[in-house]
């Protein structure tokens, strides 16, 4: 027999059901996020990091950059196209030059502008140590991402100083 009781638990149910596929369907502003998130473990160093280990990390880090990759650093007016492996490459050696590391992404906002594009801004925020003298930098970037083959890749980073906003 149906009662107010069992309506309620089956609405209840419903509701669990549909949000829960709501949360874990996959969509194009949660992939952006988890590619961004590769960027953060892949961009932190832990003390006594193995230089293998560390060519790995920069690696996956490439792997998020079409090729090639528009580069702005608008506080010293530089610009330039780096392919993948120069990209590897320089993040390798920004790595090597710290002895520890910790990368962090706040205040992210994606906006997906076209069904293959997206805009990605938000701020990094680097905590590490060179040879034991700690540093610190914040940098705000803005990117522009393309959805090729299913999977999002940066097309053009620009990195402005927080300071000078």
């Amino acid at each position: 027999m149906i009662t107010v009781k069992n309506m309620f638990v089956a609405a209840l149910i419903a509701l669990v059901v549909g949000g829960s596929a709501f949360w874990l369907w996959p969509n194009d502003a949660r992939a952006i996020r988890s590619r961004l998130a590769v960027i953060e473990k892949a961009g932190t160093k832990k003390a006594g990091e193995h230089a293998l280990e560390g060519q790995l990390k920069a690696r996956k880090i490439a792997e998020l950059f079409q090729d090639p990759c528009q580069l702005r650093v608008e506080t010293i007016k530089f610009e330039g196209a780096y392919s993948r492996q120069q990209i590897q490459d320089r993040v390798a050696m920004i790595r090597a030059s710290f002895t520890k590391a910790d990368v962090d992404l706040y205040d992210v906002g994606v906006e997906l502008s076209a069904e293959k594009t997206a805009m990605v801004q938000g701020t990094v925020r680097l905590l590490g140590a060179r040879t034991g003298d700690p540093m610190a930098d914040v940098q705000e970037f803005r990117a522009e991402m393309l959805k090729d083959n299913g999977q999002w890749f940066f097309t053009t980073v620009t990195i402005v100083e927080v300071l000078d906003r």
